[in-house]
Formats: C-alpha cells, structure tokens, sequence
C-alpha cells in the first residue's frame, strides 16, 4: 500500500462518517420541525376550546342563570353546533372561493356575485339556525336576562384585538 493511500484511507472514512451524522441530524431537526407544528396546531385547537369555555362561564355568570337554565342553555348550544357543523364545509368552501376571487388584480363582480349566488342556501340555513337559537334563548331567559344578553351580544368585539380583525 503506498502512503498516500494510507494517508487519505482515515481521511475518507471520517468524512465518510461526518456526513452520515450530519445527514442523521438533519433528518431529525426536520422530523423535530414537523412536530412542533404538529402540537402548535394542537395547542391552538385546545387554547380554542378553553376560550369558548371561559367563555361559556362569563356569559353564565353574567347573566345569573339557574341551574336549569345551564342546563338549557347549554342544550340549545349542542344542538346548534350539530347544525352548524352540516354547513362547516359549506363555508369553508366559499371562504376559499372568495379568497381566490379576492387576489385577483381586479374584482371581477359578476364571478362574486356567481359566487354569492352559488352559495346562497347555505348562508339562508345558517341564518335561519342562528334566528332559531335566538329565539329559544329568549323562551328560556327573563326579560331582563335576554336584554342583558343582546346587549353582551353587541359589544362584543368592540374592543382589544377582536376590534379589527375583520380586514386582518
């Protein structure tokens, strides 16, 4: 074996080796990436649902409800979600639609206005689940509860970072 074969033999098993654990810990460092947007995603979704509890809690409290009237309260709200949740994609479909009409260069109206149109039975039977909601609330509720309950409904988001979210 002549020396430059030995010499460069160590050479080339270590850079050998080097590239192995650099590619292994690249591997893993992407592997590590994907899982943290996994459980933010994760954590979002639980932050979400803790916020709609507390939530709940305030507007319970707020509104001095028996204990009977969590109970309905909180039986109306299941049955509207199971509603809302036929038109979830619906929506979700039309939020993209638009969002695809809204990039363009120029608003073309007729296409939103196709759009609107396309869509329409489905914005009608969400108004509609929201307008039977509202109206058992106001069975179920005092007079005074259900004023109180209008008026926490229109403040809502007039202040802190819900103020305009809407052009976000």
């Amino acid at each position: 074996m002549s020396n430059s074969i030995r010499f460069f033999k160590p050479m080339v098993t270590s850079i050998a080796a080097l590239v192995f654990v650099s590619s292994s810990l690249l591997t893993a460092s992407i592997q590590a990436n994907e899982s943290t947007e996994v459980i933010s995603v994760v954590k979002k979704e639980k932050a979400k649902k803790h916020h709609k509890a507390v939530s709940f809690k305030k507007y319970i409290k707020r509104l001095n409800l028996t204990g009977e009237q969590t109970q309905q309260v909180t039986e109306i709200r299941k049955n509207t979600k199971a509603e809302f949740d036929l038109y979830k994609n619906d929506m979700k479909s039309y939020k993209e639609a638009k969002k695809v009409l809204l990039q363009s260069d120029t608003l073309d109206e007729t296409a939103l206005s196709d759009l609107y149109a396309q869509y329409q039975p489905t914005f009608s039977a969400i108004e509609l689940i929201k307008t039977k909601r509202m109206f058992a609330m106001k069975q179920m509720l005092t007079d005074e509860q259900f004023t109180k309950l209008k008026k926490m409904m229109s403040n809502r988001g007039k202040k802190g970072k819900h103020k305009a979210k809407k052009f976000a």
